[in-house]
């Protein structure tokens, strides 16, 4: 399950733009159907979001279990929308990149979380995630106390 939907861009961004952003076709300004949100746009659109909740992902991974399951805390699908914009522009700004400044802000609040600054409202905690089982006693283990003593 995506952290955020193409719905969640659209409501930022305008599909004038999502299009625009998403033309890999490289067809004239005049050519395009700014109203026609095909599948080559949604499916471009649905791999800057994969991308955006691979990088939260990488940063969460060690604080939380991940993908984190429903419901989502809000904070994270603000952050899958608004890097997933980012990678939108990064298909076709190379420097300068628009929205750079908020991509940077949604990063310094990954690593807040990464590192226990700031917690997300989720249950799965890498504490209750599982459980280690073994069937080794004292008795039976290849290396007892006295025969490490030996050495």
């Amino acid at each position: 399950m995506a952290y955020s939907t193409i719905t969640d861009i659209l409501f930022d961004l305008p599909k004038k733009e999502v299009v625009n952003l998403t033309n890999d076709e490289n067809k004239l300004y005049e050519q395009i159907n700014f109203e026609d949100v095909n599948d080559d746009v949604v499916k471009r659109v649905n791999q800057a979001i994969e991308d955006a909740d691979n990088e939260i992902n990488g940063y969460l991974r060690s604080r939380y279990s991940v993908p984190l399951i429903a419901p989502v805390p809000k904070l994270i699908t603000k952050i899958s929308k608004d890097i997933a914009i980012y990678n939108l522009f990064c298909r076709r700004f190379k420097i300068d990149i628009p929205f750079r400044e908020v991509y940077l802000s949604r990063v310094a609040e990954l690593k807040l979380i990464q590192s226990g600054q700031m917690h997300l409202d989720v249950d799965a905690s890498l504490d209750s995630v599982g459980i280690y089982l073994t069937n080794k006693t004292s008795d039976n283990r290849l290396f007892s106390k006295s025969e490490l003593d030996k050495y």
